[in-house]
Order: C-alpha cells, then sequence, then structure tokens
C-alpha cells in the first residue's frame, strides 16, 4: 500500500493578513510581567505556596519563601486564629513592599 503524500496546506490571503497581524499585535496585549521582561517573573516560571500550620517552623518557611522573587505565597491556614492572621499579615506586607508604587 503506498502513503499518500502529504499536501501543503492552502491558507487563504485574509488567513495570512489575520495570523501575521496577530502576531505583530500580541507583544503588545500581553503583560511584560507575563513574559518576563522586567523585574517580575513570568507565571509559568513561578512556584505557588500554601502554608498548613504556621507555627515555629511553619513561620521560618514563610519568612524564607517570600524572599525568593519566584515564589508566591497563595494560602496559609492554622487553626490558631492569631497564628494565622499574623501569617497573613506578613504575606500581604511582603508583596505590599514588592508593589511597583
Amino acid at each position: 500500500m503506498k502513503r499518500p503524500t502529504p499536501q501543503p496546506a492552502k491558507i487563504t490571503r485574509r488567513a495570512f493578513v489575520t495570523r501575521t497581524a496577530a502576531t505583530l499585535v500580541a507583544p503588545y496585549l500581553v503583560r511584560p510581567s507575563a513574559l518576563s521582561l522586567g523585574a517580575a517573573v513570568a507565571p509559568s516560571n513561578r512556584i505557588t505556596l500554601g502554608f498548613i500550620g504556621i507555627g515555629m517552623m511553619g513561620q521560618g518557611h514563610l519568612r524564607h519563601c517570600l524572599r525568593y522573587p519566584d515564589a508566591q505565597v497563595l494560602a496559609v491556614c492554622d487553626v490558631d486564629k492569631w497564628r494565622r492572621d499574623r501569617a497573613k499579615a506578613a504575606v500581604e506586607a511582603a508583596y505590599a513592599q514588592r508593589a511597583p508604587k
């Protein structure tokens, strides 16, 4: 049995212009942080973390992870409301300092 030869895809002039325009305009529509241009890390290169139990070790790990720009703390959880609120405030303060003015 003979294998069929692949046929080149036919593209219309309109489809070519649309694809070319989209390729030229896309870099202006995407935020620079998503492309890892500038100080921010691209979302695909970022590690997201959630902390369960913010005792002595958890607080140390939290402070350590907040130093890295390629790690992002998304959640903190503890049964002790005081610890949980304190950890949440630490995360919010750390990200408030990094935010552009």
